[in-house]
Parts: C-alpha cells; sequence; structure tokens
C-alpha cells in the first residue's frame, strides 16, 4: 500500500518544478535544501514514480512528472479556493464577466483562473474574448471593453489604464535536449547570436525579439517564425533553433515529447507581468470587480486599485 503525501510535499514539487533547481525552491519556500530533497523524495515513493532527472545545472521534470504536475496544481488550486472561499457555493451573483485577453494569456494563464471563478460564482457567464493586444488595449481606452487581462509590459499607453499586477515571470532560453547549450547554467545574447532564432508572431512576440536583439546590438544567425506557441515549442525540441519566452509558458516536453530545456539569460532582460487593466473604475461590473477581488484574495495580492 503507498504512502499518503501532504499538500505541503505538492507545494515543494510545484516550487521545485518552476524554479529548476532545488536550492532556488527552497529558498522560495523558506526551508532548508535537504528538507525540501526528503519532501520530494518521499513524495516520489508515495506515487511509486521518479518525478525528476539530474541534469547539469539543476533538475527536470520526467514525462510522469510532467503529467502530475498539472494534477498537483489543480489540487493545490482547489486546497487553495476552499481556504479563502469556504462558502462560495451560496453566491448569489449573477450577470457576464467579459472578459478581453491575448493568446499566450488565454491559454497559458487565464482560464485556470476563469475555471476557478466560475465554480465560485455559478450564476456568472464568463466570456472570454481573445484579440491582438492593440486591439485590446484601444478598445479599452475607448471604454469599449470594461477589463482585459494583457502582458502588462507590452501595453503602449500603460499610463492611460488602471493595472494590477497578477504574476511575473522571467524570460529564459529554451533549447533542445540536445543543443550544445542545454544543460548550461546561463548564457549571454551574445553567445546566443550564433544560433537560429525562432520567433513567436503571437502576444507581440515578434516586436518584443527585434527590440530584444536591436539593443543587444547583435543579430542572430537565422531568423525562424511560427504562428503559435506550440508550433515555436516543437522546432524548439526538434532543434531548429532556441527562442527567448517566459517561465510562465514553459513545459519540459513538446507536443511530441522531446525534451525541452531552459538556460538562465546572463544579460539584463526585462521580466513579463501578466496582469489586469481597465479604463475606470465606474465602467467596471459587479462580475468584473468580483472577479478582479477573486483574483486578489486567490493570488495574495494586496487591496485597493
Amino acid at each position: 500500500m503507498r504512502h499518503k503525501f501532504t499538500l505541503r510535499q505538492l507545494e515543494y514539487f510545484v516550487a521545485a518544478a518552476s524554479s529548476g533547481q532545488i536550492s532556488v525552491a527552497a529558498d522560495a519556500c523558506n526551508v532548508t535544501q535537504s528538507a525540501m530533497t526528503l519532501a520530494i523524495a518521499g513524495l516520489e515513493e508515495a506515487l511509486g514514480a521518479r518525478l525528476f532527472d539530474r541534469v547539469r545545472g539543476g533538475i527536470v521534470l520526467t514525462h510522469q512528472g510532467e503529467v502530475f504536475l498539472h494534477r498537483a496544481k489543480s489540487v493545490l488550486e482547489v486546497a487553495n479556493e476552499t481556504s479563502r472561499f469556504p462558502f462560495h457555493e451560496n453566491s448569489d451573483l449573477h450577470g457576464e464577466l467579459v472578459i478581453a485577453t491575448t493568446y499566450m494569456v488565454l491559454g497559458y494563464f487565464l482560464l485556470r483562473w476563469l475555471d476557478g471563478f466560475s465554480k465560485m460564482f455559478p450564476h456568472v457567464t464568463v466570456v472570454p474574448l481573445e484579440f491582438e493586444r492593440s486591439q485590446v488595449e484601444q478598445d479599452l481606452k475607448s471604454g469599449k471593453l470594461s477589463i482585459a487581462a494583457l502582458m502588462l509590459n507590452n501595453l503602449d499607453s500603460p499610463g492611460h489604464l488602471n493595472t494590477l499586477s497578477l504574476a511575473r515571470s522571467r524570460r529564459k532560453v529554451w533549447v533542445s535536449h540536445k543543443h550544445p547549450l542545454a544543460g548550461r547554467e546561463s548564457v549571454t545574447l551574445d553567445e546566443l547570436a550564433d544560433f537560429t532564432y525562432i520567433v513567436p508572431r503571437v502576444d507581440d512576440g515578434e516586436r518584443n525579439a527585434h527590440r530584444r536583439w536591436e539593443h543587444a546590438r547583435r543579430k542572430p544567425l537565422k531568423w525562424l517564425y511560427a504562428s503559435s506557441l506550440e508550433a515555436v515549442r516543437e522546432m524548439v525540441a526538434i532543434g531548429f533553433g532556441v527562442t527567448i519566452l517566459p517561465d510562465v509558458f514553459f513545459h519540459p516536453w513538446s507536443l511530441d515529447g522531446r525534451r525541452i530545456h531552459t538556460v538562465a539569460i546572463s544579460d539584463p532582460v526585462p521580466d513579463i507581468d501578466i496582469g489586469l487593466a481597465w479604463p475606470d473604475e465606474s465602467l467596471l461590473t459587479p462580475p468584473a470587480m468580483a472577479f478582479r477581488d477573486f483574483l486578489r484574495q486567490s493570488l495574495n495580492l494586496s487591496g485597493g486599485p
């Protein structure tokens, strides 16, 4: 009979999976490295599966670990929701939450929070609308939209909108399992310029990539472009080139089961900031205000717009 595991073990596992290093995860969780190692080892024993492989410079999820990561996050989200909103089933809020967003924010960040909100407020109809960032920003400024979820760094005129930061994520280099840079602790942009660079043509990816390389005063050996994040992931995994993307969008396996690694960038590269934006408090509907408050509480954010 397998042993049971605890929520704390799940928290340590998710932290280690996110950072790729036991020492970094231990610091984030305010525990010793040995305590985190023992907790994860106990979790692996309880599951009867190896969750991590050790590589030069850290750890990477095994295929079993990648599958379990999604389940662990779901369990932690339910536990968090239950502790913060124990009586949410009695909510009598009605109406429609119309929230505009962009391709990557919707698919890789927002949906799980919309799901949690829907469970808490079953009488609210959730309507996510996916547009290009420029269109979302324009419609927010004109008052056509009351609230949106975006990468706040990409806004052209952030001063014209109210914003609430929800998550910050580091940008790293993505490389294939067999790439010469795999296993490196860090890499410079100058070193990256020797390889083909894969550019995602979504969520201002093309604009940001070209600006980054112009600032570095270098150009990659060659450019390749893709119109979806999954295509970028697969191209990296196959070994067609490298890319720079935020950790929040990272998975260590491509759709075809090829492994991907991340490498830190030693040059200064800004993090991405995912958050909510709205033009005016008076334009927020009750469901929109409820969703903002739901995210504040769920993500342990300070109150007040």
